[in-house]
């Protein structure tokens, strides 16, 4: 998805927008961005005199409107021409133009057509799609909502805005292949994507000429000139692809599917005759009787049902609105259903005829009627959730079937076809079968994901399942699920809205999506949605509350939203004990009101609930002194944002409690605290453990856990990691970094708690921490200060500037109970270059499944880090200086971790591990407390869980607690044991993660390697590798089931994915070798591999070494090799790639009067330098040549004998060889001085005294 900043409400000074807009702007064509005058120009035309809200604003990378909102009864001004017009599609396009810098219109062969206009009661809605020069932009569309009074009620801008490298070089859109070598070349390339042969494919008649630019559909890269070719296969129903190759090389760029079917996977071969429309036969048309044919008659009653479903919701007559014609086949023996939207019919294998599918592939014609999603990627999954949106609520609404609760939610329930659970098989039941396609409440059923951040998320990028469009719906799929009956999931509580309340909300928020919206475009428009059809501000929450439950929340939103929410106990002079609330609002602009709730005992999660304490509109700060010393209080603090969901936040404190420890420490010079601080971690170990009581129930999240609920300790002398690279319960795999970059490692369904939220998703930085989204392309936070530190939730081991293209390895294993992240001998960038001195780091980190966390050094070279836990409430700013004016005490301090105690002072479990079972296993594991020395007595046990009938968990009372359960036939699923305890007004609690009946285990790939078959080689290493020799991938395939189910894990289709300085080769997608006509010098070459099982099952990407292609100069002679120290003699260096040398050093000193030959010859004039033998060095931008001890400095003509020919520094052979080779006559042009005695002739007697003078020394 793209990844997008929300800066359109943001002024001159504001550092985020700025350092996104900086780096998107660092290479290539200077990037076209939008100014602060462009945006204002917009925000000028707003007319909403009678509202209370404000409009919203987001922008792009580059600060482009991506989306534009009036709030509720304002409208944006038309220009005064396209006001007096009446017509929508003018009124929209005089907008739009008159404000061309504000969209990213400003390119001059940027240019809009009107694709479709649809009038509605409050206004028509217009679609443009993107052209430049002429040609169109694929996927780029702008959505243009007017009001009833014709003006600009909302803007969705999803084109091509950086055109800059296109109008720097009109080349660019010249083509160099023909329209048939563009054909031969789509075929090329989707024959070896697809392992099939060329016969197997129909090839379209004309390809059509257009651009592709990455961004559109959230990929990086600039646009780039195509002929995008339609190619059907033969050998399956219904499965035409569009394949886009560069028009200039013939790569491969973009594939999309051009139709959509129902079935997520192919389970069986498909046998006979599969063209629908070869002999059809008319059995039934409208108003006729009943055929006997039950599979005819039931499609027939199923169009009639969703057709009315539409109608009567809607007011939607047909699917494209228009009375179009339904018409349906049965009997086509595909296992598969599907529109065929070039011929405008469904087609049915009778084994998939059901009311829902039917209602699904129907809304497939809606859509595409509507939107026309592309297919591939998160805008074919909106495609497909849309269509399991549609046909579940076709299904709940026309009596047909058994709809109760143990059907409800299954796709295709009426099916004759069974569909295997793919996550895994138990011991004693090999396949379950369930009834259907999808299961919406529980999409992981089938391997699909529920959440954006979900281990069973497709990589939507790849070719696979085009992007996997069959699975990633699974994400909306619980949405519509969560809103229309409610549940709590993934710490949100959603209340259900009912299916006429869903059904309107989703139908109003097409009208804001685009043929390549994304989930996250999808959030802003069901905030629009919502405005649209009416809902309270409860009903805003709840939407809000789904959305974060499934994680389709935009990350600009939780960066630049309302945050950094902090309540902390404050004393005055007088000993007054009060609470002191901050925070940071969103933008002015966006906020339309601020609610801060004062509860006891939980959090209120509604205005009705708790105490309202009196907060404007903008404040950030409250002081509350209405409270007990004593008590716990807890603060609900809510914005609403106007035209999209209303934000909260949560914070506990226990009024005249002390502030706890912010457990993290700056080492080195910090300019916000005006302080150094030296680092002394190396040889210790830094744990942080879990304690105090929960603030949640046992599922879902506890926004109340704050630093008092961990306890930090410190242990010096620490000489050993506890966690090996390998050992007999496996190995690691390495992680590949460049410099400042992030790698994802999405876990198992296992999850980390941290903070009260419960993680599966890492992201670890380069830099030296972990965080659970990627903030790398946002330089703030990505570079070691306390603010960044606080920003995000993060764990910073060692967050400092790390450089990994100097060196160090990184590796990562995942064990029974925790998950070990490594760094070895990384290298700290240093303060100044060049410099031999660079500080080198180890260090592991170990996350426990239990929440606790432990930091292990070794060497620490890194000066200048940042060391600790944030919670991602931002920089705590403490009360004596956020209220200066009330006499606060001061409350924070910034720890001393090197000072923190050796040995736990408060009441903790034992980390225990997650535990699976199969279905009637006997599961028994003791937990075990750490009881502090001090603190006298026997903890209490107990336990809660969120499984069936009572927890079975008892207190052996010798602080130990025995867990035993055997799970029943229909007691499978995943189950939360959360154990406490007690002692001494102390508690603590562990949740352990039990799993019945489920195989989670996923294969994995280890053993990564790139070879250039060069000797000596090592593969698994980065290195650099000559230019002109092919690489070859390899990877050892390991699931610890696959040698006793080879049948089901052993290795299938795992997929391929080369880089080449960062970007997917889509033409090498899938191939294990890199021709040796590929590579180029300088390039940076490695692969990712995702391992699939036989049965469908992926595991995560793992990245291999990187080998970077020889590109720096090389040097392989110098001559003369000797000169004055004086300087300012003339050297001739021979060599490779000399033409790009911008400098060229003896000694560390720059020589002057560069002039290049030829790309191997290059002269110089030397510097001043001391006597002796220097290093010769060329450098470019590609890297650096060295020649070692390569030439001499001599002080004069007295300082070196007269036989040392060479000026090496001494007499020997070589001295004697070259006067000799010069008196034969075998030298051509001598660069030295042959005549040792000065007699104007090179003969024997010079000979002699070279070697008279070398037997001498």
């Amino acid at each position: 998805m793209r990844a997008r900043t929300a800066a359109g409400w943001m002024r001159k000074g504001s550092g985020i927008a700025a350092a996104v807009m900086a780096v998107a702007c660092a290479a290539g064509f200077a990037q076209a961005q939008a100014t602060d005058q462009d945006i204002a120009g917009v925000l000028e035309s707003m007319r909403a005199p009678a509202s209370a809200e404000l409009p919203v604003v987001h922008r792009d990378d580059a600060g482009y409107l991506h989306f534009l909102a009036a709030p509720a009864g304002g409208q944006f001004a038309l220009p005064g021409g396209a006001a007096k017009s009446g017509a929508p599609e003018t009124a929209a396009r005089g907008y739009v133009d008159a404000h061309k810098g504000a969209f990213g219109l400003a390119s001059p062969g940027a240019d809009l057509r009107v694709k479709k206009t649809k009038d509605r009661p409050n206004g028509a809605v217009v679609r443009f799609s993107q052209t430049h020069a002429g040609l169109p932009v694929i996927g780029a569309e702008m959505v243009v909502r007017l009001s009833a009074d014709g003006g600009v009620a909302m803007v969705l801008n999803d084109i091509m805005t950086d055109a800059s490298a296109l109008d720097a070089d009109p080349s660019l859109l010249a083509p160099d292949l023909t329209p048939e070598q563009a054909k031969a070349a789509a075929l090329r390339a989707e024959c070896a994507l697809s392992q099939t042969e060329k016969n197997a494919y129909t090839v379209g008649d004309t390809p059509l000429l257009a651009v592709f630019s990455p961004p559109v559909f959230g990929m990086k890269g600039a646009p780039v000139l195509v002929y995008e070719v339609t190619l059907k296969d033969k050998t399956r129903a219904n499965a035409s692809v569009a394949v886009s190759v560069d028009a200039k090389s013939g790569e491969m760029v973009f594939r999309r599917g051009l139709g959509a079917a129902a079935l997520s996977r192919e389970i069986y071969d498909a046998q006979g005759k599969l063209d629908p429309l070869a002999d059809p036969k008319l059995v039934r048309e409208e108003g006729s009787d009943p055929t006997g044919d039950k599979y005819a008659d039931a499609l027939y009653d199923y169009f009639g049902d969703v057709y009315n479903w539409y109608k009567d919701s809607f007011g939607r007559d047909s699917y494209d609105d228009n009375g179009a014609m339904l018409k349906g086949y049965v009997n086509c023996p595909m296992y598969n259903a599907y529109w065929d939207s070039s011929e405008e019919i469904m087609v049915f294998d009778n084994r998939l005829l059901a009311d829902d599918v039917a209602g699904h592939e129907l809304t497939h014609a809606v859509t595409d009627a509507e939107v026309s999603f592309t297919y591939f990627g998160f805008s074919g999954a909106l495609s497909e959730m849309y269509s399991d949106w549609g046909g579940e609520l076709v299904d709940l609404s026309n009596g047909r079937g058994d709809d109760s609760p143990e059907f409800r939610w299954w796709i295709g329930e009426d099916m004759e076809l069974l569909i295997p659970d793919s996550r895994g098989r138990d011991r004693a039941d090999p396949v379950t079968e369930y009834p259907g396609l999808r299961y919406m409440k529980d999409p992981t059923v089938f391997g699909d994901p529920d959440r954006l951040g979900s281990p069973y998320l497709k990589n939507p990028y790849s070719m696979t399942d085009l992007g996997g469009v069959h699975a990633n719906n699974g994400i909306g799929n619980k949405l519509v699920y969560l809103l229309t009956d409610g549940d709590t999931f993934n710490g949100e509580t959603v209340t259900g809205m009912g299916e006429e309340v869903v059904g309107q909300l989703f139908y109003a928020a097409l009208d804001s999506l685009s043929t390549s919206a994304d989930y996250y475009d999808f959030y802003f428009a069901l905030g629009a949605a919502a405005t649209d059809i009416g809902l309270s501000f409860d009903g805003k929450l709840n939407v809000a509350a789904a959305a974060r439950a499934v994680e389709i929340v935009p990350p600009e939103v939780a960066l630049l939203g309302l945050r950094d929410f902090r309540a902390v106990s404050a004393v005055d002079g007088d000993g007054q004990i009060a609470v002191a609330l901050t925070w940071t609002n969103p933008a002015i602009e966006d906020l339309s009101n601020l609610t801060v709730l004062r509860n006891v005992g939980r959090f209120a999660q509604r205005l009705g609930e708790g105490t309202i304490l009196p907060v404007q509109r903008g404040e950030d700060k409250y002081l509350d002194r209405a409270v007990e010393e004593g008590v716990e209080y807890y603060y609900t603090l809510i914005a609403d944002v106007t035209e999209s969901f209303p934000q909260i936040a949560y914070a506990r404190v226990v009024a005249g409690a002390p502030a706890p420890s912010v457990l993290s420490q700056p080492f080195g010079y910090d300019a916000i605290l005006g302080q150094s601080d030296p680092m002394d971690l190396s040889f210790s170990q830094l744990t942080f453990t879990p304690v105090g009581a929960p603030s949640g129930g046992v599922s879902g999240d506890m926004p109340g856990i704050s630093y008092s609920n961990y306890e930090g300790t410190f242990r010096k002398s620490v000489y050993a990691l506890p966690v090996a690279r390998a050992d007999a319960d496996g190995g690691a795999y390495r992680l590949t970094f460049t410099d400042d970059n992030a790698v994802s490692y999405v876990g198992s369904e296992v999850p980390f708690p941290f903070f009260g939220k419960k993680y599966t998703q890492l992201h670890v930085g380069a830099n030296g921490y972990i965080s659970f989204a990627d903030v790398t392309p946002i330089p703030e936070l990505n570079f070691p200060s306390l603010a960044a530190h606080f920003a995000i939730p993060r764990i910073s081991f060692m967050f400092n500037d790390f450089s990994p293209s100097m060196g160090g390895d990184a590796w990562f294993r995942q064990l029974a109970d925790r998950m070990v992240l490594t760094f070895e001998d990384m290298p700290s960038w240093p303060y100044s270059l060049p410099t031999n001195m660079v500080g080198r780091t180890t260090v592991q980190v170990e996350l426990f499944y239990s929440g606790l966390i432990r930091f292990t050094y070794l060497g620490v070279g890194a000066e200048d880090a940042l060391v600790g836990l944030s919670d991602g409430a931002g920089f705590p700013r403490d009360p004596s200086e956020a209220f200066p004016d009330e006499g606060l005490q001061q409350a924070y301090t910034i720890p001393d971790l090197s000072a923190l105690p050796s040995v736990q002072t408060r009441l903790a479990f034992l980390p225990t591990p997650p535990v699976s079972a199969a279905v009637g296993e006997q599961i028994t594991f003791d937990m075990s407390v750490y009881r502090p020395a001090g603190l006298a007595g026997v903890p209490v046990l107990f336990g809660e869980w969120n499984g069936p009938g009572a927890v079975p968990f008892a207190d052996l009372g010798n602080g130990t607690g025995r867990f035993s359960w055997t799970p029943q036939p229909d007691q499978k699923g995943l189950f939360t044991l959360r154990a406490r305890t007690r002692l001494g007004g102390q508690e603590a609690f562990q949740d352990v993660s039990i799993y019945v009946g489920r195989s989670f285990a996923r294969p994995s790939a280890t053993d990564l390697a790139v070879s250039a078959d060069t000797p000596f080689e090592n593969p698994t290493q980065s290195r650099v590798v000559p230019l002109g020799r092919a690489l070859t991938a390899s990877y050892v395939y390991a699931h610890p089931e696959k040698d006793a189910d080879p049948e089901y894990y052993a290795e299938g289709g795992s997929l391929i994915y080369w880089y080449r300085n960062g970007q997917v080769v889509i033409s090498l997608i899938g191939r294990a070798v890199v021709p040796s006509t590929a590579t180029r010098a300088s390039d940076r070459w490695w692969f990712g591999v995702v391992p699939v099982t036989r049965s469908g099952i992926a595991g995560e990407m793992v990245m291999s070494p990187v080998v970077t292609i020889a590109g720096f100069p090389v040097i392989t002679s110098v001559t003369p090799p000797y000169g004055l120290t004086l300087g300012g003699d003339r050297v001739t260096l021979l060599g490779e790639r000399l033409s790009g040398v911008s400098r060229v050093t003896f000694g560390g000193v720059a020589g002057s009067n560069i002039t290049v030959i030829s790309d191997g010859e290059l002269r110089v004039t030397t510097p001043l330098h001391a006597a002796g033998v220097v290093d010769v060095v060329a450098e470019s931008i590609d890297g650096v040549g060295l020649a070692a001890g390569a030439f001499r400095f001599i002080g004069d003509a007295t300082g070196v004998p007269v036989t040392d020919v060479n000026k090496d520094g001494k007499v020997d052979a070589a001295d004697v060889q070259l006067v000799t080779a010069d008196v034969l006559r075998r030298i051509t042009k001598s660069v030295w001085v042959t005549d040792v005695n000065n007699d104007g002739l090179v003969n024997t007697l010079d000979v002699q005294l070279v070697v008279n003078s070398a037997l001498l020394r």
